[in-house]
């Protein structure tokens, strides 16, 4: 009867004559794990995406997308409006590829030519779609609406980039400063280019 068999086999077989086996075994799900996770890594799916959404001739900063952010995504007590954008950033590779991001106006009349511009980069606040700012606010809203409300009332408009890839297709570059780097003045470019009032 073969759970008879079974046992039989493992109760003859000693654990010399196994190690071997069981090296070989790890040996090959290292291997596996790892073609695998270099595949993840070094496709170059950018062109391939940024063929598909249009993107690939579009500057850097080009807003291909803007709603209304939802009023309980606003920072307390000085926001008189906000958006949601997409706009045209770079990923990992250099790629053209699109990031979700956020731009705030502060209450009151804009100076003579327009509202000083912060960029906020936020820290981490997850590895899923649902985990952008724009989708869900700040990671820390005690910590950050603190610090944001305040440059808001010192009369700067605040942009803040999800980062490509967290809330947009594509792999996002946790901890890529580079990749950061460009969605965070990207977003500076598409804000303005956005909003006449910055």
């Amino acid at each position: 009867d073969p759970p008879g068999n079974v046992v039989q086999m493992y109760n003859t077989t000693t654990l010399g004559e196994l190690m071997p086996f069981r090296r070989q075994i790890t040996t090959s799900l290292a291997v596996a794990a790892s073609a695998a996770l270099a595949l993840t890594l070094t496709t170059p799916v950018g062109p391939a995406l940024a063929a598909r959404t249009g993107i690939s001739t579009l500057p850097a900063g080009t807003v291909t997308h803007s709603a209304p952010l939802a009023k309980a995504l606003w920072i307390p007590g000085t926001t008189r409006t906000a958006y949601k954008i997409t706009y045209v950033t770079s990923n990992t590779f250099g790629q053209k590829a699109l990031s979700t991001g956020e731009v705030f106006i502060p209450k009151g009349t804009a100076p003579k030519g327009g509202w000083p511009v912060i960029s906020w980069a936020h820290g981490t606040s997850g590895m899923a779609d649902k985990c952008a700012p724009s989708n869900t606010g700040p990671a820390l809203a005690s910590r950050d609406f603190a610090y944001l409300s305040t440059w808001m009332k010192q009369g700067y408009a605040i942009v803040a980039s999800d980062y490509a890839g967290l809330g947009t297709p594509g792999q996002h570059a946790y901890l890529d400063g580079k990749a950061a780097a460009h969605n965070i003045v990207d977003v500076v470019k598409a804000g303005r280019s956005f909003a006449s009032e910055i």
